[in-house]
């Protein structure tokens, strides 16, 4: 339908780039609203886009640098023992 403020929940999670679930997910967290008409379950075009224009800026983990660290120093050793 042309001109249709409120897309389908599919159409919603595809647009976001999440799953149907996490669309559900913060549906009953309160961020999204959602109405049915005739089986469907719509969201208002608004809520979806406010919720993309309130994204957090992307910054690098360091989730990982600790295991990278780790795995440096056991690679020096091991160099060290081949060494000696």
């Amino acid at each position: 339908m042309e001109g249709d403020s409120r897309p389908a929940a599919e159409a919603s999670a595809h647009v976001l780039g999440i799953s149907v679930a996490s669309l559900y997910r913060l549906e009953q967290e309160g961020t999204l609203k959602f109405r049915r008409l005739c089986d469907r379950t719509l969201v208002k075009t608004e809520g979806v886009i406010a919720l993309a224009d309130a994204d957090e800026p992307w910054t690098a983990s360091q989730a990982g640098s600790a295991a990278r660290v780790k795995r440096a120093a056991l690679a020096a050793s091991s160099w060290k023992e081949v060494a000696a």
